[in-house]
Formats: structure tokens, sequence, C-alpha cells
């Protein structure tokens, strides 16, 4: 029989954040998932983010996903018509009967190897959804695309909210409010979401998928490092505002909510 649980204690700030900036625990109820983000249409943010260009560049190649959690693109990009379609993930958690039932399994491959054990060179597209301001070591995750791009090849990276948005500190279930981690400390916030979640993370890092703070300056630090070209930077604001907000160096990491870029691997 399980020993009981200790019940969690909080100072001072944690239980004034709970109680003035925060929904009751256990928290807000999911938001429903926008078509976009359906199951039944796995590319709908790429889609909706690159258009018509992601389908090109993906039919007939060899497209490999990047932080792919279930692998609903991975499917989706089979059934786009990829040649082969590859999902990385550090979780175990493929839904490989579902890519069964679509009847596109034969051309899917999920794995838990890190990228650079698959060789070098074998992949024309990768890409990355929603994942890149969770990984622990962002910079070698674009070392290891560009390992596993063939020459020319392209890595379509999109994720947000990046970490200076109103909520970029990802909790939308807890807190109420914008830029509360900036107006609290990660042991504030975190000590409170112990009430939320069971994994009990007292960093960032720790949280359920973790989160490395990237903000737009950081992504593109890390890109102009990487050997990468970027051919493409787009930034969706917030609604309502205008796009120009985004684009403008000011103001951009406040109002943004998500970042799609283009990378080309050089061809020689």
């Amino acid at each position: 029989m399980n020993a009981p649980t200790a019940p969690i204690e909080l100072d001072r700030r944690q239980r004034f954040f709970l109680k003035y900036c925060c929904f009751p625990p256990p928290g807000r109820p999911p938001r429903p998932l926008g078509n976009h983000l359906s199951v039944d249409n796995p590319l709908g943010l790429l889609r909706h983010y690159y258009g018509s260009a992601f389908d090109e560049a993906i039919r007939d190649r060899v497209v490999v996903d990047i932080g792919c959690g279930h692998g609903d693109q991975v499917i989706g990009a089979a059934q786009a018509g990829a040649g082969r379609a590859v999902g990385i993930d550090m979780r175990p958690i493929f839904d490989e009967a579902r890519a069964a039932a679509l009847g596109v399994a034969d051309r899917i491959t999920f794995t838990t190897r890190p990228i650079a054990e698959l060789g070098t060179a074998w992949a024309d597209v990768a890409f990355s959804q929603n994942s890149f301001e969770h990984f622990g070591n962002p910079a070698q995750i674009l070392a290891d695309a560009w390992g596993a791009l063939k020459p020319g090849g392209t890595f379509f990276v999109t994720f947000g909210p990046p970490w200076w948005n109103p909520f970029g500190v990802h909790q939308f279930f807890m807190i109420k409010y914008p830029w509360m981690h900036f107006i609290f400390s990660e042991r504030t916030i975190l000590g409170v979401r112990r009430l939320y979640r069971p994994d009990q993370a007292m960093r960032w890092a720790d949280t359920d998928g973790g989160l490395n703070q990237m903000t737009i300056a950081k992504f593109v630090g890390l890109v102009e490092a990487s050997g990468f070209t970027m051919t493409r930077l787009a930034l969706t604001p917030i609604r309502p505002l205008p796009a120009a907000i985004a684009n403008l160096r000011l103001w951009r990491e406040f109002t943004t909510s998500h970042v799609s870029a283009v990378l080309t691997k050089p061809a020689v």
C-alpha cells in the first residue's frame, strides 16, 4: 500500500501567487484543439505556416520529425506522399497502431535512438513542430539535423509561444494573467505548480516536456551558429495585433505567438 502523500507547504509569496494569479487546482480544463491540430488533419499547423511548400517539399522524400511525440505528423507526412517518414522522440509514446490502421506503417519508422546514431546525410527534409522551446539542448538538435540532412536539405522549425510572450511560461492550465514569469520567480511558480501536476518539478527544464526559455533572439543566434541558412523567418503576432508589430525588433519578443522558420543546409 502506498504511503500517503505529504501535503505541499507554500511560503507566503507562493500563497499570494496561488490566490490572486492562478486558476484553482486542479486548474483550467484543457482547451479544445483547433482543427489544424486535429489527428484527422495532422499536418494542418505545418500547412498553416508554410502553405503548399511543405507538401511539395516532402513528396516522395525521406523526412524526419524531430521531437515527434505520438507521431501524428509522421503519419500525416506518409499520408501526404513522403517516401519514408521517421519519427524521433525520447519518449516511447508512438501511435504505431494508428499508422498500421491507416496503411502507412510500411513507410514509417519510430525510434527513441539519438538522431546521430541513424547515420549521416540520409534525409531530404527535417521538421520540428512545437518542440524547439522544449529541447534540453537545442544547439545539439540543430547539429543533429545538419548531420542527418543531405546537402541542400531543408529543416522546417515551428514553435511557440516563445519565452517572452505573455504566456511563454506555457502553464496555461494554471496561470491567469500575462507575464507572471517576469514578476514571480521560477521557485515561486513551480512551487505552486506542484499542486497541479504530479512531476513536482522545481526547474523549468524538469517540467513535463521541459522548457529551455527559448526567445526569438536566442533561436536566431543558434541558427546563425549552426551553419544553416535561414531562408525564412515568420513571426505570427498575438491576436489581434497586426503583423507589422511582431516584426519590429523592439516589440517582437513580447508580441509574437508563434515562430516559423525554414533552414537550408548548403548544397556544397
